[in-house]
């Protein structure tokens, strides 16, 4: 796993895995879990694999991932972006989007920017890891 600087990451599910990078400057929000792989094999009666197993998992630099948003293997978040609460995102997502759902679709592309709260009191709500 590789984590950037300038992180807030609260208490989530999170794979320590060497196929997870979020970049600079991300915020996940409470309880998003990141997945690379499916838990477990699921065969078909000839014996033949149905999930394709694992997949590397990115954030790009300025993402802000929602509360209780599923993340799946072989995603990109494309930086910039913003993905609502409670969406389970399969595919990935270019630079500056807002997404939302499930499956996560793109709501909003292009001209917008979110800016998060420097000021002492929100960075000691809540449980969460800063990453410096």
């Amino acid at each position: 796993m590789t984590i950037g600087r300038e992180n807030k990451i609260s208490l989530n599910d999170v794979a320590a895995s060497p196929m997870i990078k979020i970049g600079r400057d991300c915020m996940l929000s409470s309880n998003v879990s990141l997945r690379t792989f499916d838990s477990h094999p699921i065969y078909d009666l000839n014996d033949q694999l149905l999930n394709s197993g694992k997949g590397d998992l990115v954030l790009q630099p300025h993402c802000w991932i929602g509360q209780d948003t599923k993340i799946l293997k072989g995603v990109t978040i494309g930086k910039g972006s913003v993905i609502g609460t409670g969406s389970i995102v399969t595919k990935s997502l270019p630079s500056h989007t807002i997404a939302a759902g499930i499956p996560a679709k793109i709501i909003k592309q292009g001209e917008f920017y979110w800016a998060r709260e420097h000021s002492p009191l929100s960075q000691q709500q809540g449980k969460t890891l800063s990453f410096e």
